[in-house]
């Protein structure tokens, strides 16, 4: 078994803080906006479940954050623990469609809430963001292709 990375997976995950200056911009142009809406959150407090209807997107500024989702035996798997600079619902709110994962700290968190109008109304009036975006779900796409091949070995 591969040993697990810093970001709870195993193998060859990417890091999207350490990859792509598109989280860093997004999430410097977030701040600037949203950043009256932060949050501190105990250890264990989730912040959306998987099926839930999108409320919004969520910017990790602080602490971890466990992403999981139940198989169809009702286990839970994990898919990754979230690190700092990271966003959370970002793919639900965007597609508008519910949450794919639950979003749960794994230790005292602080984070910025984004709610889903307003972010969308926010990415609508900054044309550069918008790419910003699509380039992060596009490494995240990557990195959630990476974890399959690993499942494979």
């Amino acid at each position: 078994m591969a040993k697990r990375n810093s970001n709870g997976c195993h193998g060859r995950c990417v890091d999207l803080a350490d990859t792509v200056p598109a989280a860093d911009y997004l999430a410097h142009e977030a701040l600037k906006r949203f950043s009256q809406t932060t949050e501190a959150r105990p250890e264990g407090s989730v912040l959306f479940e998987e099926g839930a209807a999108p409320t919004g997107v969520f910017l990790l500024r602080a602490g971890r954050v466990k992403l999981s989702v139940s198989s169809r035996k009702g286990k839970t798997v994990l898919l990754q623990v979230a690190s700092p600079g990271e966003f959370l619902g970002l793919g639900a709110v965007l597609a508008g469609r519910p949450y794919e994962m639950t979003a749960q700290t794994v230790s005292p968190a602080e984070v910025v809430f984004a709610p889903r109008e307003e972010f969308i109304r926010f990415l609508r009036e900054r044309p550069p963001v918008c790419l910003e975006v699509i380039r992060l779900l596009s490494y995240e796409l990557i990195a959630a292709y990476e974890r399959v091949r690993t499942l494979r070995r």
